[in-house]
């Protein structure tokens, strides 16, 4: 067991709501599954090592998004999403290629890669809800909820209950950047890799 010095650890950072705003992002997608280092998890497939792809409990392919805030007080931020391949996950795919103007929507035949999208610009407005488990019950939260500075619908409703509030970003919060937007926050964003 380790021994901690509880006096020389301090106290963890409190978790901050992605302030209501809209905001630039650049996407990273990651399709590989990676060890607690970072490393590619590699498996044998024939002859060559070959990274073991993302995949879900079901076995449809998966890649995650990570969109990187690139303006503002949140520069650096995180926001973390997923696209799955499943029937109902490539519904959200295909909204999300119609948005970014790769395809019209109506292709019968589509072979999206990685590299369509990654390191693409987006502007992404997040909004604000309560937390609901898929039962349908909210959480309860060991703490009253403060909502800080906001003075959104959800936040003040929320405020000083034991509830959980969340920022979500759906595809409709997405909004591609214009070619001129993004060539010139690509000149000036800082690398996050």
């Amino acid at each position: 067991m380790p021994i901690l010095n509880m006096n020389e650890l301090g106290n963890s950072e409190k978790f901050d709501l992605l302030p209501l705003g809209r905001y630039p992002a650049k996407l990273k997608i990651e399709t590989y599954q990676r060890d607690q280092s970072g490393r590619l998890v590699m498996g044998k497939n024939g002859k060559n090592d070959k990274p073991i792809g993302l995949t879900t409990k079901d076995g449809a392919e998966k890649w995650n998004l990570t969109w990187i805030l690139l303006d503002s007080e949140q520069v650096g931020r995180k926001v973390f999403d997923s696209l799955s391949f499943s029937p109902r996950g490539a519904r959200r795919a295909k909204d999300m290629l119609v948005i970014q103007g790769i395809i019209k929507g109506d292709e019968e035949h589509f072979d999206l890669q990685p590299e369509m999208l990654a390191n693409s610009f987006w502007f992404i407005k997040p909004h604000h809800e309560i937390s609901v488990g898929p039962n349908g019950v909210k959480p309860e939260s060991k703490q009253p909820f403060d909502p800080g500075n906001c003075s959104c619908a959800v936040c003040v409703k929320a405020a000083g209950t034991n509830v959980f509030v969340k920022a979500r970003i759906g595809w409709s919060d997405f909004e591609k950047m214009s070619e001129a937007e993004a060539e010139e926050y690509a000149k000036n964003a800082t690398p996050f890799d």
